[in-house]
């Protein structure tokens, strides 16, 4: 595999860890109504799954 899909990846693992570290924050947030449970996060998130969906499509594109 080229340096280019192996670095992509690592950025897409990266991002996936703080993707769940911010879907587990809201789970726990859950439990307390909190403000995460609230959708505080949620733009946060979405960031990062859009920066993970333009790597999954630099990767189709290669």
């Amino acid at each position: 595999m080229s340096d280019d899909f192996e670095k992509v990846m690592a950025q897409i693992g990266a991002l996936s860890v703080r993707i769940n570290k911010i879907a587990d924050e809201e789970a726990r947030s859950a439990l307390v109504n909190g403000w995460a449970a609230q959708g505080g996060l949620m733009q946060q998130k979405q960031v990062l799954i859009r920066q993970v969906d333009e790597l999954l499509d630099k990767l189709l594109n290669q």
